[in-house]
């Protein structure tokens, strides 16, 4: 056993990244935590490595997590950081463990790496980054997606393995809304990238199982008529307490896939060279616009009419009266 505590049996998983994008918090949620390693101060809360062992899966696995001092730290340079990093990784190698993961986390807000990050990031051999990306609904669709567009051209040297679009299986009904925005991301995708890289994890999951019913025929008409091309994973309680079993399940499912298809915007920017505007998402985001115009003007133009024809008839009723 290492003076960490983890052994041979143990699975290795190493979360890297800048200071503020969620690394400690992802670790609390994987290990059974309600996310209370989230850091709200103006000082990175991680300042040493530390490592988080649990115990998930079925037929039940190890598994150590090594929560890092992020990159960019308020207290600490970067070769402070990679020092103890590499530290740690010796005294491992000369214990004679075995690394599983290194996850990289990184922040879609965050429009491109800067230098230091990607040197940062090569000194890894083969890392796996974990892009968080906003939430539809925050903002029109074509400007979420045309800020993963552009992320996806900037980092055009990064394999795209997975891509996880979560769902909320309690909601009661589809929406227009929805099925727009689920168009928009297969536009982005491209049909071979759909069946090949795409996963949909559904959320929501309750601990009843007399609610679980209903949402498994919920789940089956979003296989049957919405996402006929994909995967499905759920992300629901264990022992109605934690997500640790199901979330390391989508990780573990996510990690082990080979490189999937390039995704069409990304032959379209980065090999064909085209704008945004000019992909196949961009010209549907104009034809749209376009429809979108044309039906707001002939709704004017209506209620211009029946506003118009409401005081002709006013006008004759008053001249009848008189």
């Amino acid at each position: 056993m290492s003076s960490y505590g983890i052994t041979r049996a143990d699975k290795i998983i190493i979360v890297l990244g800048p200071t503020g994008t969620g690394k400690s918090t992802f670790i609390d949620y994987a290990i059974g935590g309600n996310g209370e390693g989230i850091g709200h101060s103006l000082i990175s809360r991680t300042q040493e490595i530390t490592v988080h062992k649990t115990v998930m899966g079925t037929p039940p696995q190890s598994f150590a997590f090594v929560d890092t001092p992020g990159f960019d730290d308020t207290t600490k340079p970067d070769y402070d950081v990679l020092t103890k990093i590499a530290e740690f990784l010796a005294r491992i190698q000369n214990d004679k463990l075995n690394l599983g993961k290194l996850l990289y986390l990184h922040r879609i807000t965050d429009n491109r790496m800067d230098s230091a990050q990607l040197k940062n990031l090569e000194l890894f051999a083969d890392p796996i980054v974990l892009v968080d990306t906003p939430g539809f609904g925050t903002h029109s669709d074509y400007t979420i997606l045309g800020n993963i567009s552009n992320w996806l051209e900037v980092h055009h040297a990064i394999d795209v393995v997975s891509i996880l679009f979560f769902c909320q299986i309690e909601n009661n009904r589809v929406t227009s809304s929805d099925v727009s925005t689920w168009e928009n991301f297969k536009l982005l995708c491209g049909e071979a990238a759909m069946k090949a890289s795409v996963t949909v994890v559904t959320t929501g999951w309750d601990c009843a199982a007399s609610s679980n019913a209903r949402y498994i025929d919920r789940e089956s008409e979003l296989r049957t008529h919405f996402w006929k091309e994909c995967d499905f994973l759920r992300l629901e309680r264990d022992t109605c307490s934690t997500f640790s079993t199901s979330a390391c399940t989508i990780l573990d499912n996510s990690v082990r896939s080979a490189p999937g298809s390039r995704l069409r915007i990304q032959t379209e920017m980065i090999h064909e060279k085209k704008p945004l505007e000019q992909t196949t998402l961009g010209q549907q985001h104009s034809q749209n616009r376009s429809t979108q115009r044309k039906l707001q003007k002939q709704v004017k133009d209506l209620v211009r009419s029946v506003r118009n024809g409401l005081i002709l008839a006013f006008f004759r009723i008053g001249r009848l009266s008189l």
